[in-house]
C-alpha cells in the first residue's frame, strides 16, 4: 500500500520485537477499534486472506480498553481510522512494548477482503508483499 494513502502524520514503520524476527509466518495482529465489534470482521478478512497466502498469521480484534494487556501478546497493531485521533498514544504504547503499529486508512477498513489490512501489517514490519 503506498504511504500517500495514510492518514496524515502516519507514515511510520516499526518493527517486530528482536525475538520474533524470522517469524512472519506466525505473526501475531490485533486489531484495534472502539468496542472490538467491527475490528473482529477486519480480523476475520485478515486470517482469510493470510490462509489463502499460505501464511501462518493470527489476527484478533480488541477493543480499545484491553489494548495494554493485548501488546504483550502482539506483533503489530492496526488501529480503525475512526480512533486516529488517539493514534500518537496508541502508536506511543506499541513502540514502548515493541510492536509495529499503523492506521488504518477507511478503504483498507472497510474492505471485502483482508488483503490491504495483511498488506499494511506486513508493510509495519518491513516485509514485502
Amino acid at each position: 500500500m503506498p504511504l500517500e494513502t495514510f492518514p496524515p502524520g502516519r507514515k511510520t514503520l516499526c518493527w517486530l520485537r528482536p525475538e520474533r524476527v524470522g517469524t512472519l509466518d506466525d505473526m501475531r495482529i490485533i486489531v484495534v477499534c472502539g468496542a472490538g465489534a467491527s475490528s473482529t470482521f477486519v480480523a476475520l478478512r485478515v486470517r482469510r486472506a493470510a490462509a489463502s497466502r499460505g501464511q501462518e498469521i493470527s489476527a484478533r480484534a480488541v477493543p480499545i480498553e484491553a489494548v495494554d494487556a493485548a501488546l504483550a501478546e502482539a506483533d503489530v497493531l492496526l488501529l480503525g481510522a475512526h480512533l486516529a485521533t488517539g493514534a500518537d498514544e496508541l502508536e506511543c504504547r506499541a513502540d514502548e512494548a515493541g510492536v509495529a503499529f499503523a492506521v488504518m486508512p477507511e478503504e483498507v477498513f472497510i474492505a471485502p477482503t483482508g488483503d490491504a489490512a495483511l498488506d499494511l501489517a506486513l508493510a509495519a514490519v518491513g516485509e514485502q508483499t
